[in-house]
C-alpha cells in the first residue's frame, strides 16, 4: 500500500467503530492524503488500496452512490484519474451482504456437542449459508454466536449442507483441525447420511433400488438439476473428486446448497480443499463440468400409503447417500417416478397436508474423528412430515424397523460403501 497518511473517523463522533469491528451499524468514514506516488491512478484502483477488506465490485458501487469524493466533491467515475495533494473520501455504508457473517442468537436444537464438533437438527426453512436473498438469519449467523471459535473455522465449520426446507442432522465442526478431518472423512465415505422422504405413487417393483445417474444442472432451467450425461471423453484419474485408479471420492463441499443458490468464496473455499466446486463456478483450482457429475442413492421402501379413493398414493423411502450432489435425493426420486410431496420445483404436489419438500436427514453415523467413539445420531422427522404421513394411513415404526432395514442394507452393501457398519462390528 502506498505510503501516506491515514484518517479513520466516523459520521457519528460519538460512535467510531473501526472497520476491523463485526459492528456495521454505523457508516465508517475513511480519508487519505494522497502523496506522490497515487499521481495518475485510476479512482477505483486507489480504493482496493485504501480499503482491501472490501470487493472491487462493492467500491465500485460506492462510487455511483456518490460515497467517495475527492477534496469534498463528489467523484463518480471510476476511471477518473487521481492528481498530487488531494484528499480522497470514502464513506463505507452497509450492505446486506455485510450482514453474512455477523452472529446472530438463534434457536439451535443440538443432538451432541463437545470441543471439537456438533451435530444438530436443522428445522425446515433455515437457510445453511448466506447467498444472494438470504445475506442474514442463516445457519452459519447461528454458528457465530453459538460459540466463539467459529469466526477462525472456514464457513463457521459447515461441512455438508441440507436444502432450505430440507430438516434433519447436520454435523458441523468447531475447529479447523476437526473441519479437515470431518471434509477427509465424508470425501472418503466414512460418514453415513441417511433420509426419509415421502415420494408421489405406490413404490412398484423391488423394495429395494439403487441408482446410479449423473446429476447436473438443468440446461431448461437454472434452478433445477437434472439427471444428465457425463461429460464426454471424461478421464476420471485427472478429475477432481476421483483418487487413484478412478476410484470415486465424494467431496465433502457439495451436499446440497440452499436451492441452488452459490457465490464465489463458496468456490474459493472448495478450490482451498482441492475439491470439485458445487456451483462450477470457473474459479482457479476448480474444474468446470460441461456435463453432469456421478450420483449414486440407494432406496428401500418403508410403507405405500393406504390404497383409497381419498387418500394420495405415496410412498415412504428411506435413501442413503453414496454421493451428496445439489438436490440428488430430490432428482433421483423423481427420476423414478416419484417426485417428493410438496417439492414443486421437481413436480410434487403438495399432497397431505405437505407444504415443502418431503425430505428429512434422519441420521448420521460416523467414528468421533477425535475420541474414535462411534456416533449413530437419530433425528426424528417433524410435525409436518409425521402429520402428512398419518393423512397417508402410514404408520411406521422409525425405532427399530429403519435400523434393521439400514443395517441389513449396509451388509449387502460392498465393504467401502459400508464403512459404518464395518466399524461398529469391530
Amino acid at each position: 500500500m502506498p505510503p501516506s497518511s491515514l484518517k479513520s473517523t466516523s459520521p457519528n463522533p460519538t460512535d467510531a467503530p473501526a472497520i476491523s469491528s463485526t459492528s456495521f451499524e454505523d457508516a465508517e468514514l475513511r480519508s487519505r492524503d494522497l502523496a506522490d506516488n497515487w499521481l495518475g491512478q485510476r479512482l477505483d484502483h486507489a480504493l482496493v488500496s485504501l480499503c482491501p477488506e472490501f470487493s472491487r465490485s462493492y467500491l465500485q458501487q460506492l462510487i455511483e452512490q456518490n460515497c467517495v469524493k475527492l477534496d469534498g466533491q463528489a467523484v463518480t467515475k471510476r476511471a477518473h484519474k487521481l492528481r498530487l495533494g488531494q484528499t480522497l473520501e470514502v464513506l463505507l455504508r452497509p450492505t446486506e451482504q455485510s450482514k453474512a457473517f455477523l452472529p446472530e442468537q438463534m434457536a439451535l436444537d443440538v443432538l451432541f456437542e463437545d470441543e471439537h464438533l456438533l451435530v444438530l437438527n436443522k428445522a425446515a426453512g433455515l437457510v445453511v449459508h448466506p447467498a444472494a436473498g438470504h445475506w442474514s438469519g442463516t445457519l452459519l449467523n447461528g454458528l457465530l454466536a453459538h460459540h466463539k471459535g467459529a469466526q477462525d473455522v472456514p464457513r463457521a465449520g459447515i461441512v455438508h449442507r441440507l436444502d432450505k426446507d430440507t430438516t434433519g442432522a447436520m454435523v458441523v465442526a468447531k475447529t479447523r483441525l476437526c473441519m479437515d478431518a470431518l471434509v477427509a472423512m465424508i470425501a472418503a465415505r466414512d460418514v453415513s447420511r441417511q433420509y426419509l422422504a415421502i415420494g408421489t405413487g405406490h413404490w412398484m417393483g423391488s423394495a429395494e433400488r439403487e441408482v446410479n445417474e449423473p446429476i447436473g444442472r438443468d440446461t431448461r432451467n437454472r434452478i433445477r438439476m437434472a439427471v444428465v450425461e457425463l461429460p464426454k471423453n471424461t478421464n476420471p484419474n485427472r478429475v477432481a473428486g476421483y483418487g487413484s485408479g478412478g476410484a470415486f471420492q465424494e467431496s465433502a463441499l457439495v451436499d446440497g446448497n440452499d436451492d441452488g443458490h452459490s457465490s464465489a468464496w463458496m468456490s474459493r473455499l472448495g478450490a482451498a480443499y482441492g475439491l470439485m466446486d458445487e456451483a462450477s463456478d470457473d474459479e482457479a483450482g476448480t474444474i468446470k463440468w460441461m456435463g453432469g457429475k456421478p450420483a449414486q442413492t440407494w432406496f428401500t421402501l418403508l410403507e405405500n400409503s393406504q390404497a383409497s379413493a381419498t387418500v394420495a398414493k405415496a410412498c415412504l423411502v428411506h435413501a442413503r447417500l453414496g454421493t451428496g450432489r445439489t438436490h440428488q435425493i430430490r432428482v433421483h426420486m423423481a427420476h423414478l417416478g416419484h417426485a417428493l410431496l410438496g417439492d414443486g420445483v421437481y413436480g410434487g404436489p403438495s399432497e397431505a397436508g405437505m407444504l415443502r419438500q418431503a425430505l428429512h436427514a434422519w441420521k448420521l453415523e460416523f467414528e468421533h474423528p477425535f475420541t474414535g467413539e462411534y456416533l449413530s445420531l437419530n433425528c426424528p422427522p417433524p410435525q409436518d412430515f409425521v402429520l402428512a404421513l398419518r393423512n397417508l394411513g402410514v404408520r411406521y415404526n422409525f425405532s427399530d424397523e429403519l435400523d434393521s432395514s439400514s443395517s441389513r442394507k449396509a451388509a449387502s452393501q460392498p465393504a467401502d460403501s459400508a464403512p459404518a457398519a464395518k466399524r461398529r462390528k469391530r
